[in-house]
């Protein structure tokens, strides 16, 4: 199986890894002669891009999938595999030739102090609404409203990408 469909002309793929509202996650490998995209789109679907041709696309559960494919004579194995329970990290190991080439790390940023902003602007929109004695679908209107705006602004803040090469090599 050489390929699923041609390269994609209308959709430009990323750089480096990212995260995106609509587009999903990316993770970017890219050596010499073979750049590899892997999309874990918000739907559950899995996409693996070999120099911009979709090579491989699977269907996730849960985030736990395993795609064994082999492009142009080369294998390479896609495995994405949840970190905890909670399903707030996971990560996604690219084999090539049985090789782990590399591994991405997707993670959530819990901490406090970055929803701080968020829950304080709550709490101050909060008093004026009550104070006015305003109806109940204020406040949810007041919460899907600073919602959006976290999640619009400080997007990219909320989660972090950790990318770890293979260093580790054995000769015999």
């Amino acid at each position: 199986m050489e390929a699923l469909a041609p390269p994609f002309i209308s959709m430009s793929l990323p750089k480096e890894s990212t995260w995106h509202l609509f587009k999903g996650t990316w993770f970017v490998y890219d050596n010499k002669e073979t750049t590899i995209h892997i999309q874990l789109k918000n739907s559950g679907h899995q996409c693996v891009y070999v120099n911009g041709t979709l090579a491989s696309e699977k269907k996730s559960l849960k985030l736990r999938t395993e795609q064994a494919f082999e492009f142009k004579g080369v294998s390479y194995t896609v495995r994405t595999t949840p970190e905890n329970v909670a399903m707030t990290s996971f990560s996604t190991e690219l084999i090539i030739d049985n090789v782990l080439a590399k591994v991405f790390t997707f993670r959530y940023r819990l901490e406090l102090k970055r929803y701080l902003p968020f829950l304080s602007t709550i709490v101050l929109l909060t008093i004026p609404l009550t104070l006015w004695n305003a109806p109940t679908w204020s406040f949810y209107l007041m919460l899907l409203t600073v919602l959006a705006i976290q999640v619009l602004l400080f997007n990219r803040q909320m989660f972090h990408i950790e990318e770890k090469d293979n260093d580790i090599q054995t000769e015999i």
